[in-house]
């Protein structure tokens, strides 16, 4: 490939740099090397010629100075693409370059150039501060340019500004005593041998003795107390000493700034502190001590709070008077183990298991070695109960409804040791009971090892808005926990196939039978019979098989909520813990009428209502459709008018 590139012809040197990033088929500027920078210095007044060039795009190409200026003295031309003549002032010039083709595409590439003279140059760019009052005596340093014959002097003068009063300068150096503070800003211009010149900006700061304290920290009565002073810009030695005022009796103030001693007595005490150097300059500042009186030291915490058994612990001991810092320990006594007491800040914390009390005697001690005890007992107690969740009795489903009539399951920590697993519908089991917006529910088990309770909504709950869960039990009451009240929340009894746990099928059984409509295969590993109908299994006996097309299936559910007497208007609705009569007489059947599917066809509902005999317990009577898959999973969904729903699966035989 063809290259052309942006040549420079030069009597003289100067720095030319360029870079470009273009489209593809428009020309751009020619540069080489590729980092487009090129580095010549010039010396004054010397003719240069430099020659732009350009790649891509149509031929022939047209130059133009697209932004800013060239260098002083030297002039673009776009016909030849040149820049042209003698540089005259130095600095730094960048511009951009536009180049076009024959056809008018065109881009523009910035190209930067730096004229550098070859005159005298000041290295110095700042100074150190001078001090009011003390001689000041410095040089400037140059370099370059022509200093003439020896001894190769340059001239030097201040061509702005203004110095210091006191300080000159002269062939270069600043000398003098200033006694004005502040910052003078100024220029210095240095001249060689042939009237080169270069000017250096440049600030002078007179500073004075200053003292650095402004401020003192309190004293207490009777404590020892130290401070110790210092000065700025001060030349050695420093001698300090109190100019006006009185300090505290007990309290001396050393020539070497050394506040020190043990103040006798309380109050506001002011005094003014000199300084003097060894230029025999001086500084004042007024000062203002606060001597704090000593009072008692007396331990604040009377009670500590009651610690959890297990779980974190956190309470600080307070004290007041005396002189802090504080130091505390353990005088007599014992601790429960994992609760720890930290001596600087009197933090009592850990985690104990142990239970029971403890009685400590507690000591505080301050600077002066003064003590204060106090003695407190920590008591370690049980955890009160704790509700983790509440969840549909049946499904256990995730979710926050509940219905009237409904079984719930609550969990909850710290209910005890023991179980009882029946006694409904007594309202307090092993010492625990459970409120529903205050008011006891009937309870079915406590199982206080699986930190599990199974309930009963009364049937004359709310059916609509939201209840407290409370649970209490012989280590106290628990949070309240909201739970959503529902026309119904409906939740399918499950069963679960020990083979894999994971498969939990309904309980939906055979009308009139004791037979689950079950994958033969979990029968077995539910230890049960299998092949009901052939193998002339008693009705009364567990078994289970896969139903069939037209079957009657009974499923059991919770939550399905109010019920009223069927056929019978003169029976009246259940109430509280009331269960729906044995023998079936009346039905009770729900307010409320769920729609069922199986394998997502539409099943005939032939009785939806509360099981005779059961609390809490419901079952929905249905016809397997002759549109239902076959399988070992087939889901039975069923669906409430308010749009709440369960699903479980259970088995169907192919035809």
């Amino acid at each position: 490939m063809r290259q052309t590139w942006l040549v420079l012809t030069v009597a003289c040197p100067l720095l030319i740099s360029g870079v470009y990033a273009q489209a593809a088929n428009n020309p751009v500027l020619a540069v080489n090397p590729a980092t487009g920078i090129y580095n010549w210095k010039l010396p004054p007044n010397q003719a240069a010629v430099v020659t732009f060039k350009a790649t891509g795009g149509t031929a022939p190409y047209s130059f133009a100075v697209a932004s800013e200026t060239v260098p002083t003295g030297m002039t673009f031309d776009g016909a030849k693409g040149t820049l042209s003549g003698t540089p005259s002032v130095a600095g730094f010039f960048p511009f951009s370059v536009q180049v076009t083709d024959s056809q008018g595409n065109s881009s523009v590439t910035p190209v930067s150039f730096t004229i550098v003279g070859t005159g005298p140059m000041i290295l110095t760019q700042t100074l150190p501060n001078a001090q009011s009052g003390v001689s000041y005596y410095i040089g400037l340093a140059a370099v370059g340019g022509h200093p003439g014959t020896a001894p190769y002097t340059y001239t030097w003068y201040v061509s702005a500004g203004t110095l210091p009063p006191g300080i000159q300068f002269n062939n270069g150096f600043f000398s003098g005593t200033p006694f004005i503070t502040g910052a003078f800003n100024f220029v210095v211009t240095v001249k060689d041998f042939t009237g080169a010149s270069y000017i250096q900006p440049l600030t002078l700061t007179v500073v004075s003795l200053t003292i650095d304290i402004t401020t003192l920290p309190d004293a207490v009565q009777g404590s020892a107390y130290s401070q110790t002073f210092s000065a700025a810009n001060g030349a050695p030695p420093l001698y300090w000493s109190i100019a006006s005022g009185t300090l505290p009796n007990g309290l001396i103030f050393s020539h070497s700034g050394v506040l020190s001693g043990t103040p006798e007595s309380a109050g506001l005490f002011v005094f003014t502190v000199q300084v003097s150097d060894g230029a025999n300059r001086t500084a004042q500042q007024q000062m203002t001590l606060n001597v704090i009186p000593l009072l008692p030291l007396v331990v604040t915490s009377k009670t500590i709070p009651t610690a959890v058994q297990g779980q974190p612990y956190s309470v600080t001991l307070g004290a007041t008077g005396g002189n802090p810092p504080y130091q505390w320990s353990l005088f007599s006594g014992v601790l429960p183990p994992g609760i720890t007491l930290n001596a600087a800040s009197g933090l009592l914390s850990g985690t104990t298991t142990q239970l029971g009390q403890f009685p400590a005697e507690f000591q505080v001690r301050d600077q002066n070695g003064t003590t204060a005890r106090v003695a407190l007992t920590l008591v370690v107690e049980v955890p009160k109960p704790a509700i983790s969740s509440v969840v549909n009795g049946a499904s256990f489903s995730p979710g926050n409804f509940a219905s009237p009539g409904s079984i719930l399951s609550v969990f909850a920590s710290s209910l005890g040791s023991q179980d009882q697993l029946n006694g409904f519908p007594a309202t307090s089991l092993l010492g625990v009971t459970v409120t529903l917006n205050g008011k006891p529910a009937p309870l079915f088990a406590v199982a206080g090892t699986k930190n599990q309770i199974n309930l009963m909504v009364p049937w004359d709950a709310p059916a609509s808005g939201t209840v407290d869960v409370e649970v209490t039990s012989p280590n106290g009451s628990s949070a309240a926990y909201s739970m959503n009240l529902e026309p119904s929340a409906p939740g399918i009894f499950r069963v679960t196939d020990p083979s894999s746990p994971s498969r939990r099928f309904a309980v939906a059984l055979f009308s009139g039978s004791a037979w689950l409509a079950l994958p033969s295969a979990t029968a077995a590993a539910l230890h049960i019979a299998t092949n009901c109908t052939a193998g002339h299994v008693n009705k009364r006996s567990a078994c289970g098989q896969p139903a069939k097309a037209g079957d009657i299936l009974e499923i059991f559910t919770t939550g399905l909520g109010l019920t009223v007497p069927k056929n019978n208007p003169a029976a009246k609705p259940l109430s509280g813990a009331q269960l729906a009569p044995a023998n079936g007489d009346p039905l009770y059947a729900t307010v409320l009428s769920p729609s069922v599917t199986i394998g997502g066809a539409a099943a005939e509902v032939l009785f939806s209502g509360a099981a005779p005999g059961f609390a809490g317990l419901y079952q929905v009577n249905v016809v397997v459709p002759g549109s239902a898959p076959a399988g070992d999973a087939v889901p039975v969904r069923i669906t409430m008018p308010n749009g709440l729903n369960d699903e479980a699966p259970i088995a169907i035989a192919g035809p």
